[in-house]
């Protein structure tokens, strides 16, 4: 699925209008969907409720990563290859995103370990396989993938619950997600931004995310797994940061500084990801597992370091 991605990140370089984009981002998604899901349902097979916050923060954060990464290489690449061998700097972005999948999508395909009860990887011995199954107790729960899964499944008031859920939380990372900082900046009545600086400004709402992210991932595997708590900051966060966005009185100083801080509710996919991961309901994970990939692919626009990109629309259909 990764190389897929890599791809179809590859290809729109190819395209010349917005409808191509769409078309291309909805055959994305299907590819790229599986990614958070299944590497947050991995985590949670081989670590237990105390230990798992901090690992699936590290996961979480290094998307974030990329994101913030990603700003700083459209700046590189417009700078140094916008018009090389004709093609503009954002196309070259599309290019060079795609290439970098490669490489992960084989570490992947040789060394993910899978879970305990079925990994062959070759750096872990029987030993440290048996060790692994001991610490966290296999789920005894299955069902097949038929019809009547597929019935239970869409039958249980769960999915229509995550669907609602994902809505409002894909909402809740807007400010990072969408990039309305930049859109902000773009728009500022009275300032003219560089495309160095809309490419670089955003970044520090990702980096904030990161901060949080592992912040409260550390914290509440201390206070025995309450991840609950990531809800309370999110909600007091999106209240405050908006108000602040919409004052009459807003600042730019003030304005920028409540998009940073809103880059803080990112923390939001760290609770969600493991309550679907330690769940042992099928209903439960299953919904919980086709939402999030859901959200993953068309709320979201972030994604993993290898295939980030954030396009400024100042050159983005400039030849």
């Amino acid at each position: 699925m990764m190389i897929v991605w890599g791809c179809l990140t590859m290809v729109t370089a190819a395209t010349h209008n917005p409808q191509s984009i769409m078309a291309i981002r909805f055959f994305q998604a299907l590819a790229e969907s599986s990614t958070f899901v299944g590497t947050h349902y991995i985590l949670g097979a081989w670590y237990n409720e105390r230990e798992l916050g901090k690992r699936s923060g590290i996961f979480t954060a290094s998307g974030l990563a990329g994101t913030l990464f990603g700003g700083l290489l459209q700046t590189i690449i417009h700078s140094s290859m916008d018009g090389l061998q004709g093609l503009a700097g954002w196309r070259w972005l599309f290019i060079v995103d795609g290439l970098m999948c490669v490489p992960v999508a084989l570490y992947g395909f040789l060394l993910f370990p899978d879970t305990p009860q079925t990994t062959q990887v070759p750096y872990l011995s029987e030993a440290e396989r048996e060790l692994a199954r001991s610490r966290v107790p296999r789920h005894v729960q299955r069902a097949p993938f038929n019809w009547t899964f597929v019935k239970r499944v869409f039958g249980s008031w769960y999915w229509y619950g995550f669907v609602m859920l994902w809505i409002i939380a894909g909402e809740t990372e807007s400010f990072s997600s969408n990039s309305l900082l930049a859109l902000y900046m773009k728009a500022h009545p009275e300032r003219k931004y560089s495309v160095s600086q809309l490419n670089n400004y955003p970044t520090g709402v990702p980096a904030v995310g990161i901060v949080s992210t592992l912040f409260w991932a550390t914290l509440t595997d201390f206070l025995g797994g309450k991840r609950y708590l990531v809800g309370y900051w999110i909600g007091i966060t999106g209240i405050i940061t908006s108000a602040m966005i919409l004052a009459p009185s807003a600042t730019t100083a003030s304005t920028f500084a409540a998009y940073y801080w809103a880059g803080s509710v990112y923390a939001c996919t760290l609770s969600y990801y493991l309550r679907s991961s330690r769940s042992t309901n099928v209903s439960f994970r299953s919904s919980n597992v086709l939402c999030l990939g859901e959200r993953c692919s068309s709320i979201r626009r972030r994604q993993p370091s290898c295939c980030r990109h954030r396009i400024n629309e100042r050159w983005f259909w400039r030849d």
